[in-house]
């Protein structure tokens, strides 16, 4: 593929040859992926993506149920998460309950408890993989104000980060599909 793309490589760079697209930019490691001449590589991830999100006005129709277990099966899929981040998906959806929420417009449904949630997960939208009531549990009390939190079981600013930014992504497949 490389040869027939006019690609050379060097090293731990990829240097381009008479590209005329670009597909897009490999952000690890901060190598661009190109083609030449018109010549397509035979895979194309992006393309193929595509293909498994579905259009739109699809996503609008679905249920609610179904918008939320395709966003954690989604995140399942890319093995972000932690088991404890499940907590973070459920207090975001507690919160959108209140009508001065931001997110209260989206509809998302709201628990009396971790056992509620959980049920939630496992027999409603039977979803694979939950961990347990204790690993949601057990957090759940540990952030402060609305989103995107605080956590008091952490002082690394990293490690909150990556929290809210679970949120942040199960908002957006979600809302979006992807």
């Amino acid at each position: 593929m490389v040869k027939e793309c006019g690609i050379t490589v060097q090293g731990d760079f990829v240097i381009e040859k008479h590209v005329e697209n670009e597909i897009g930019n490999v952000e690890k490691g901060g190598i661009g992926v190109y083609y030449a001449n018109g010549k397509k590589p035979p895979f194309d991830e992006e393309e193929e993506t595509k293909d498994d999100e579905p259009p739109a006005e699809e996503w609008e129709k679905l249920s609610v149920d179904e918008k939320v277990k395709r966003a954690i099966q989604k995140m399942q899929e890319e093995r972000l998460m932690k088991g404890y981040d499940y907590t973070w998906l459920m207090l975001i959806m507690n919160e959108a309950e209140d009508s001065n929420s931001q997110y209260h417009s989206l509809g998302l449904p709201s628990f009396k408890s971790s056992q509620s949630f959980k049920d939630y997960l496992e027999k409603t939208l039977e979803l694979k993989n939950i961990p347990s009531l204790s690993t949601i549990g057990e957090r759940q009390y540990k952030t402060g104000g609305k989103f995107p939190w605080s956590f008091e079981d952490t002082s690394d600013v990293n490690e909150t980060n990556r929290r809210n930014k679970i949120v942040k992504r199960f908002l957006a497949l979600y809302t979006k599909g992807r």
